[in-house]
């Protein structure tokens, strides 16, 4: 599934109807911990504090081994994926909406 944003309940049930362990990490894991011990139906796991984040540091590892092997990726391949507007962007589009 590509990525996207959507309601809890819903990632729920395709990870349910996947019927594969699964592991969960990100900053929304805290938020929903409950929701998905209730309602998750598969074996699940949350990553390990030290790896349920994105980092920058893990980045700079996969450099480090694609330096080793002899390879090379633009910096422009690494940005931000954003799923949903800033909220400033939104709050800029409403007031542009009004005049």
């Amino acid at each position: 599934m590509k990525q996207c944003a959507v309601d809890i309940h819903e990632i729920i049930e395709k990870i349910n109807a996947y019927e594969h362990p699964v592991t969960f990490l990100g900053d929304g894991v805290p938020v929903f911990k409950d929701v998905i011990a209730q309602e998750l139906k598969v074996t699940y796991e949350f990553a390990p504090a030290g790896m349920n984040r994105q980092r920058a540091g893990a980045l700079c590892l996969l450099g480090a081994q694609l330096l080793k092997e002899h390879k090379e990726v633009s910096a422009a391949d690494f940005r931000p994926d954003y799923l949903r507007l800033s909220q400033a962007e939104r709050e800029r589009m409403e007031a542009q909406k009004d005049k």
